[in-house]
């Protein structure tokens, strides 16, 4: 058995740094926190190109723990620049909506495959968002994610194939809808 010579107890073991791979997101969000918390100032024009950048990398995000650090970074840094800024109520009411539509545009990048928003994969991204606590379950977008895939279900390729489920729901709405139209009738008839 070899003993450990002293040098190499002191010294420890050698680590290389990681090469760097351009495909790899977390480096790149650390790049962009990195150039916009060292930027003097962080002004409006500091913000925009943050949430620009955000919005390309979420693109880019093929990970789900990706595009949730998106959305928690971009979450932060609003807060941080709310913070750190002197605004005025119509400043902070235009920040305010911007991150809320710079939020929705990353769900629906998020929600959507070959460009194309598919029901249920919106449904399960605004169900984490709610379990999560970053969107109220009263949202507009939940809710309408919830009746899409409800309504819609699959993609399109398997809609074509509809499940006995999405049958049996479809004629629940065609009965409902006769239903309906059969109580105004008798409510406009004359006595």
């Amino acid at each position: 058995m070899r003993m450990a010579m002293m040098s190499e107890i002191v010294a420890g073991p050698t680590i290389s740094e990681p090469e760097f791979d351009p495909d790899d997101i977390s480096r790149k969000i650390q790049a962009l926190i990195l150039a916009t918390l060292n930027n003097k100032s962080l002004n409006e024009n500091v913000f925009a190109n943050f949430n620009a950048i955000a919005s390309d990398l979420n693109k880019e995000a093929k990970t789900e723990k990706d595009q949730v650090t998106l959305i928690n970074i971009t979450s932060e840094m609003a807060d941080l620049f709310e913070i750190n800024n002197a605004l005025t109520q119509q400043n902070l009411k235009t920040l305010r909506q911007v991150r809320h539509v710079t939020y929705r545009q990353m769900l629906v990048v998020q929600g959507s495959v070959d460009g194309n928003v598919d029901p249920d994969r919106m449904e399960r991204i605004t169900r984490r968002e709610v379990d999560a606590g970053r969107m109220a379950p009263e949202d507009d977008l939940r809710q309408l994610a919830m009746a899409s895939s409800m309504v819609m279900g699959k993609p399109l390729t398997e809609a074509m194939h509809p499940t006995w489920q999405q049958l049996g729901l479809g004629l629940l709405l065609l009965a409902r809808g006769w239903i309906v139209q059969s109580f105004k009738r008798l409510r406009t008839r004359p006595s």
